[in-house]
Order: structure tokens, then C-alpha cells, then sequence
């Protein structure tokens, strides 16, 4: 009987080289010892999006299509520091996030994948950030939550346009008080979210992109006590 010895080797051999292959380093993108601290990787239009760092220009937006020379920084938002770009959301063909360009603090951009095609969407908080954040896509719109000075923190809405990017409902409507709507989630053609009213607590919310429609599901621990 043959000893199967050297058709284990063959194969642990085999096996080994495969494993080493699938991790290899792309790109060092920060070569000065540093981390790159790559994040919020999305893919778009058949490429990696992310958020890194190379030692010089700061937390910027980054784009790779799997290979080294392929590998590089998109736009330098902010050329005095880092923009730190996140929450990348594709939309109407498009991919939505927020910047800080130092100019008009934490706002809403768009890119198309190019860097002149990378531009601040709407200033929604013209003195300060409207940090918008929890996109959710639902019926060709873009819902999100974002601070005004006017209502504070309220669910908005876009349609690809500025013109078409709007509060929806002001829920907590007492100066100086935010409704914070969060945990914004698509199910059934509507947008289900929790938000503070003022009155019932943070309870289950819905809104179908209208504001007659955009109310609180139920009232779940009943009085100003929080069900979430």
C-alpha cells in the first residue's frame, strides 16, 4: 500500500498558497508609519468608496478599484484638514454622505465618482452642521434626519435636488427642542423610525414622505416615558 504522505503535503501546500493569496495589501496609502484607518467601505458604480487617511491630507474620500495605481484619494474636501467623510448612501444613481469642508460644517454631499463631480449637495444648517445621518432609501427618495436652527432635529427628505430637500415634519415643535428622529428603516413602502414628540416619549414612528402622513405608530409606554 502506497503512503498517501506526499499527496497530503501536495494538498496542505496547495491549500496554504491559496490562503496567502487571498490577503494581500493594496495600497499602502499612508506611507509615514501611520494607519490609514480605511472605513465606511461602499461599493459604487463597480468600485471601493472610503474614508482614509495618507499623512497629508487629512481624513478625505478615497477610491480603489482593487488595484495599486488604482488606488488614490478622489477629492480633497477640505484642504486644511480632514473632511472626514462618512455614511455613504447610494441614491438616484448617485452616492450621498457628509463632509465637513471646513466652510460649511457637517453637510450633505454628493459624488458621481469624479472629483468634479464631488460637491456639497445643500447647506442645510448655513451657521453651523446639520449632520445629517440615518439615510434610508424609500420610493426613489432619500429620508434622513438633520439639524436646522430654525426646528432643530427633524426627519428630512430629498428627491435629488436641492430645491426637493426638505424638513418633513417639525414632531417636536418647542424651540430649541429635537425630535432626534433615528433607526430610520424602509419596510412596506413606508419609513419607520423613533422619535420624541414631546408628549409621548421616543415611540414607533411612520412616515410616508408626507407630513399628514408622518405620525406615531403606537404609543407603546404610554405617557412621557421612552418605549425605546
Amino acid at each position: 500500500m502506497k503512503s498517501n504522505i506526499p499527496f497530503l503535503l501536495f494538498v496542505l501546500f496547495t491549500v496554504f498558497s491559496l490562503k496567502a493569496q487571498e490577503f494581500e495589501m493594496v495600497k499602502n496609502i499612508n506611507p509615514f508609519g501611520a494607519s490609514s484607518s480605511p472605513f465606511s467601505i461602499t461599493e459604487y458604480n463597480g468600485k471601493l468608496y472610503f474614508s482614509g487617511k495618507n499623512g497629508s491630507n487629512g481624513e478625505e474620500l478615497w477610491v480603489s478599484h482593487g488595484t495599486l495605481l488604482g488606488t488614490q484619494m478622489l477629492k480633497d474636501i477640505n484642504p486644511s484638514g480632514d473632511s472626514y467623510p462618512g455614511g455613504f448612501t447610494l441614491y438616484n444613481g448617485n452616492m450621498y454622505f457628509v463632509a465637513n469642508d471646513n466652510l460649511h460644517g457637517y453637510e450633505l454631499w454628493v459624488t458621481d465618482g469624479t472629483a468634479s463631480g464631488t460637491q456639497l449637495f445643500k447647506d442645510i444648517h448655513p451657521t453651523g452642521d446639520s449632520s445629517p445621518n440615518y439615510f434610508t432609501v424609500c420610493n426613489d427618495k432619500l429620508y434622513f434626519a438633520a439639524y436646522d436652527p430654525v426646528h432643530g432635529r427633524e426627519l428630512w427628505v430629498t428627491d435629488g435636488t436641492a430645491l426637493g430637500t426638505q424638513m418633513i415634519k417639525d414632531i417636536q415643535p418647542t424651540p430649541l427642542f429635537d425630535s432626534n428622529p433615528s433607526l430610520l428603516t424602509f419596510y412596506n413602502g413606508k419609513v419607520y423610525f423613533e422619535a420624541y414628540d414631546g408628549v409621548h416619549g421616543r415611540e414607533l414612528w411612520v412616515t410616508d414622505g408626507t407630513e399628514s402622513g408622518t405620525q406615531m405608530l403606537k404609543d407603546i409606554y404610554p405617557g412621557i416615558n421612552n418605549s425605546v
